[in-house]
């Protein structure tokens, strides 16, 4: 085989003063032991990420993350002065702490007067990656506790709309959050409507949506309409978890599809109790109501309750989204005064007694 005189010699040469350069000599910072606080952390969780960067003469670290993988790391500065859980002052450990949302891809920079180093070696081809969960609700914690597919003259939304309502009731002992929930009427899609980030409905509580399709309207309603023929209505996360499906039949105007013993029963078709526990309709509670006096209806600000043959014990005021504004119990009274002069222009249901509701308007 031919070989051009002198071309091996030319070229080891040439190997010989390129490795003598500095760019090849120098001595990279030696990056190590890179570690997430939590290696499962929730979504929108406050993870540390450290990292040991042996090298006397280091002059800067820097962690770059993305959380989103349409757009660039973005590098920020991590520190070894024992204010950013990174142990102590000085001893060699870089901390930084980031928001996880969805998932975490980073990675390491370390660099000297001279030259830098990544972890991984290929950064930002090549990173690290944390991938975040979220809490979901216990199955029987959070329930479909009512369903009105057939709302003709029973109760309406802040627009005066007669329009279908699903009712949630939280059987716990803690405030439940609604993050990440779906709310749908189709087996095949479950991701129909999301309930808005920041919801949370509080102990043995109600929470009412509008299934009307008018999103654009003020409170919740959601972008499913029920048929009063049957249908589903459904509870679940974007993981899978379900944690209610309901499947119903025939619907008859303005009777509710309700849980009985409330929260916990089957479901049967009887008089609505919007915002109110189903078990509300014994002989007694009737009798009750038939003696009960209220006045005026519309308010603009003081509500006389009255009821001359029974106490008046518990008073709750709910919007028509189901929340409840106003909560108070009484002892031997007949006779209740409630200010709505703080409540916004609207509607809204006042449960007496945790088993009799009635409709007030504010103007």
């Amino acid at each position: 085989m031919n070989t051009a005189s002198g071309l091996t010699n030319l070229m080891e040469a040439r190997g010989t003063y390129l490795l003598s350069q500095t760019d090849f000599t120098n001595t990279q910072p030696s990056i190590s032991a890179v570690t997430p606080s939590n290696l499962t952390p929730l979504i929108g969780d406050t993870v540390t990420i450290t990292s040991t960067i042996t090298d006397v003469n280091a002059s800067a670290v820097y962690l770059g993350y993305r959380t989103d993988v349409n757009v660039p790391f973005t590098k920020v500065l991590m520190y070894d002065d024992g204010a950013h859980n990174d142990g102590s002052s000085g001893d060699d450990i870089f901390g930084v702490d980031v928001i996880v949302a969805d998932f975490l891809q980073y990675y390491i920079y370390a660099e000297n007067n001279n030259i830098g180093a990544f972890s991984p070696a290929r950064a930002e081809y090549e990173f690290y990656e944390l991938i975040a969960t979220y809490p979901t609700i216990a199955v029987g914690d959070l329930v479909i506790n009512e369903i009105m597919a057939s709302n003709e003259t029973t109760v309406t939304d802040q627009d005066g709309e007669y329009d279908d309502w699903l009712e949630l009731y939280n059987n716990s002992s803690e405030t439940l959050s609604l993050d990440n929930l779906y709310l749908s009427d189709d087996q095949d899609d479950r991701l129909v409507w999301q309930f808005p980030a920041g919801l949370t409905i509080a102990p043995n509580s109600y929470l009412i949506v509008w299934c009307d399709k008018d999103e654009d309207q003020v409170g919740l309603h959601a972008d499913i309409k029920f048929s009063a023929s049957g249908e589903s209505a459904i509870l679940s996360y974007a993981n899978g978890t379900i944690v209610e499906n309901i499947t119903f039949g025939e619907q008859t105007d303005d009777m509710g599809y309700a849980r009985v013993p409330n929260g916990t029963g089957d479901f049967v078709i009887q008089s609505p109790t919007y915002a109110a526990n189903n078990e509300s309709l014994s002989i007694d509670e009737v009798t009750f109501n038939k003696y009960l006096k209220y006045y005026p209806n519309p308010t603009s600000n003081i509500l006389t309750l009255k009821n001359a043959s029974y106490n008046i014990e518990t008073i709750e005021v709910y919007n028509v989204q189901g929340q409840l504004l106003f909560q108070k119990g009484y002892s031997n009274s007949n006779t209740v005064e409630i200010d709505f002069s703080s409540f916004a222009i609207g509607m809204y249901m006042v449960n007496i007694n945790k088993s009799n509701v009635i409709k007030i308007a504010r103007n």
